[in-house]
């Protein structure tokens, strides 16, 4: 997660017409963290909700 936040540190150097690039990639790389199952359990097996654990 600190990778995917390291990014936005890059902001004030870049051209505004390339922030669209790295918020797209902090949002691709926050999602994949939220949707990673820290306990190593089976991602495929429902949730507590139905969906996704």
């Amino acid at each position: 997660m600190a990778q995917a936040v390291a990014g936005l540190f890059d902001l004030p150097g870049l051209p505004v017409e390339d922030h669209e690039t790295v918020y797209n990639r902090l949002h691709d790389e926050l999602l994949a963290a939220l949707n990673s199952d820290p306990s190593g359990a089976d991602a495929a097996q429902p949730g507590p909700a139905g969906g996704k654990a």
